[in-house]
């Protein structure tokens, strides 16, 4: 098994980059392994296993979300990375995905607070006895290899003692980052101690990772895996940002890379938000001067981010194509009787709806008392998953959705989509036409409803917080549950950043986009809807106005605020922003 790791170039785990579009495309350039991003047990655990017909896709989802998708060109090259920090968890995955993976493998490296805050990644290096737990219960459990990669300690002869342990439990490899677990770019790569490692540990191929700082061509590769002593290495950020690395014959231009990675995202259906993710990583600095990276900026949907590169017949071709497929086997009658369509209907769209756009359950209430058809009623049932099915009962009909729901509110409101498309839909029905899910990403943006939703949302969350911030100690005001752990990633991040006025300017110049994005996405797994778009006050001393707002990621609009909370900011200058806020007050009601 140790084969599958020895003298191998490989795509390392990265946090929304390491999905199936990258995977693939790295294949294509020469990437002999492939890992998974990081994907945290719980996840895995609550997820169904759908085989994907109409992408030729193995497909574990949550809901709406794709947690994983496996391709069949990655068969036998891609290594499942989870994070844990339970054995039992551990051993409960082997035995979900079986072998549709290559190997397994157990971050204990990742030093972001997503994972150390939940005793996972790095948390896990001065925990040898559960190390140990995790790997034998997960070794006993898998049909595929397992492995785990690491971070070297803080002193040397910790890692030796800490990676014979792990040789004991019997993985085929180990990968060792080469930094330490406070170290980050561009802290050098202690290479010398992962050469000790291979000198201590010569039964397993060791698998180098650290490099991307140092690595601009292909040759770089065997250099650098040369100097480690290593039998193979692994590449994240150079990979992300060039993926073409990995080609023999040399690096490509930027946008061929785009247009290449474009390409697969189309193909298998990649969602918006890591579409543009990737693409923003491949385009760098030319996203804020090139034509092409300011469309880019702007686009709300793949659709969008295709046109920008002129991508758009690529998109059109594969979602037609996934149209094709999907309606010789979207609508049947079971042997029940039971009309029934495998459709769903976007969990973020129903939560938005509320007190704007109507709901599927309201759209066909109104259409059911206009042609005087009794109203529907339900028999929902709770699967051994713990999601619901239901079945709606309309007149003398049944109809069903075969694809379980995480509540038994969003079980219910399907069934107007499984209703409109066996017969038809009235005027009042069109409304909701670009919320059914048949595996198109994009049919969900760029929805006026949508758009006019969010701004009275975020007018109301504006609203809530100056009215906290004017009539109570902002100083021991909490914010969110996380804020001592969003407090010190922020300092760490930004130590010398005055909270007094954050301008954009601040947020985008001189490479701060880059830094601003890497704190935002510590977040993913701890703050809920952390990306989601957020008012946020420019300057301390001023309320909200349209000249004194931005827009922002949830995740730094309350980082920003906790700040001025907690440093004595927003005390010092409530006197100024709350006469600011009633001057606006006054502005409105004019």
């Amino acid at each position: 098994m140790s084969e599958l790791y020895t003298k191998k170039k490989i795509l390392a785990p990265m946090v929304r980059a390491g999905r199936t579009p990258l995977r693939l495309l790295c294949l294509k350039y020469g990437a002999d392994l492939v890992y998974t991003e990081e994907i945290v047990d719980k996840k895995l655990i609550e997820a169904t296993r759908v085989v994907n017909e109409a992408l030729g896709t193995i497909d574990y989802r949550n809901g709406d979300d794709i947690i994983l998708r496996l391709a069949p060109e990655e068969k036998g090259k891609c290594i499942l990375q989870i994070g844990t920090n339970s054995g039992e968890k551990a051993a409960k995955i082997a035995e979900i995905v079986g072998d549709d993976v290559a190997g397994i493998d157990v971050n204990m490296g990742c030093p972001k607070p997503f994972s150390i805050h939940c005793g996972m990644g790095a948390a896990l290096l001065t925990q040898t006895e559960k190390i140990v737990g995790i790997l034998t219960a997960l070794k006993a459990a898998a049909k595929v290899p397992v492995t785990c990669k690491i971070r070297v300690l803080d002193n040397p002869e910790d890692t030796l003692k800490l990676v014979r342990e792990i040789e004991k439990c019997g993985v085929v490899a180990l990968g060792v980052h080469g930094r330490r677990r406070d170290e980050r770019q561009p802290d050098r790569c202690r290479y010398e101690e992962i050469r000790e490692v291979v000198k201590t540990i010569q039964s397993i191929p060791i698998i180098a990772n650290g490099f991307s700082g140092e690595i601009e061509r292909y040759e770089d590769i065997e250099k650098w895996r040369d100097a480690a002593g290593t039998s193979s290495i692994m590449i994240a950020r150079k990979a992300l940002s060039t993926p073409s690395i990995f080609r023999p014959e040399g690096v490509l231009d930027k946008y061929k890379d785009i247009e290449n990675f474009l390409e697969f995202a189309c193909q298998y259906d990649e969602c918006y938000t890591m579409t543009k993710y990737v693409v923003q990583r491949i385009l760098g600095g030319d996203q804020e001067h090139d034509p092409r990276g300011k469309a880019l900026v702007a686009a709300g949907s793949v659709l969008q981010i295709c046109k920008a590169f002129r991508m758009e017949d690529c998109y059109n071709k594969w979602r037609d194509d996934r149209k094709r497929k999907q309606s010789k086997k979207r609508a049947r009658v079971d042997d029940d009787g039971v009309y029934n369509i495998e459709v769903s209907f976007p969990l973020k769209r129903l939560k938005n709806s509320v007190g704007f756009s109507p709901t599927p359950k309201m759209v066909l209430h109104d259409y059911l008392v206009e042609t005087k058809t009794p109203k529907a009623t339900y028999e929902t049932v709770k699967r051994e998953d713990k999601r619901f099915v239901s079945t709606a009962i309309i007149g003398d009909k049944k109809f069903r959705s075969g694809i379980g729901q995480p509540n038994l509110r969003m079980a219910e409101q399907r069934f107007f989509l499984v209703f409109q498309r066996f017969f038809g839909k009235s005027h009042k029905m069109t409304a909701l036409d670009t919320e059914v899910d048949y595996g198109d990403a994009d049919k969900y943006v760029n929805d006026e409803s949508i758009e006019m939703a969010w701004a009275i949302k975020a007018g109301e969350r504006a609203e809530v917080h100056m009215n906290l911030i004017t009539r109570c100690d902002t100083r021991v005001l909490r914010l969110n549950k996380h804020q001592d752990l969003i407090l010190a990633e922020f300092r760490k991040s930004f130590p010398d950043l005055n909270v007094e006025e954050v301008t954009t300017s601040l947020l985008k110049d001189n490479g701060a986009k880059e830094t601003w994005r890497e704190f935002c996405e510590q977040f993913k797994e701890i703050v809920e809807d952390y990306s989601m778009g957020t008012l946020m006050r420019c300057h301390a001393a001023k309320a909200y106005s349209p000249e004194n707002t931005v827009v922002v990621p949830k995740i730094i609009y309350l980082a920003v605020e906790m700040a001025r909370n907690v440093e004595g900011v927003n005390e010092k200058n409530k006197a100024s922003y709350t006469a600011s806020q009633e001057e606006e007050s006054k502005k409105q009601m004019e």
